[in-house]
């Protein structure tokens, strides 16, 4: 009896930490194709708060003052490809992929965290 429980209780943990890491892939593709893509409205859905209200709006007055369209169009399409998901402990992960552009690809990190609110979002803060 005890070793079917522990084997459920195993399986049962197994199972949950696919789904987090399955969560987490997500929401980190969503947030970098859409900032990626210089989409912001679409990345507001997937930040924490700290990123939703510091970081894009930065990001935001950044391109709006610094790059034209021409510029925009040439580094558009970005696509995502998630490498790696490294979970720490219950609250944080860093997801590791590559973005690749028109003109440059390059791999990186993206800061995950996760709060009982909000679920897994990504969480970019300015330095």
């Amino acid at each position: 009896m005890k070793k079917i429980l522990f084997i459920s209780l195993a399986l049962a943990m197994l199972q949950s930490c696919g789904s987090s890491t399955k969560e987490i892939g997500h929401v980190a593709q969503g947030y970098l194709e859409a900032m990626g893509n210089y989409k912001f409205d679409d990345a507001i859905n997937f930040a924490s708060k700290e990123t939703r209200e510091i970081t894009i709006p930065a990001v935001i007055l950044f391109v709006d003052n610094s790059l034209d369209s021409a510029y925009i169009n040439n580094n558009t399409p970005a696509k995502i490809h998630i490498k790696d998901i490294l979970v720490s402990g219950d609250s944080t992960a860093k997801v590791v992929y590559k973005k690749t552009t028109p003109r440059r690809s390059y791999t990186d990190t993206l800061n995950m965290v996760y709060s009982v609110d909000e679920g897994w979002r990504a969480n970019v803060l300015l330095k």
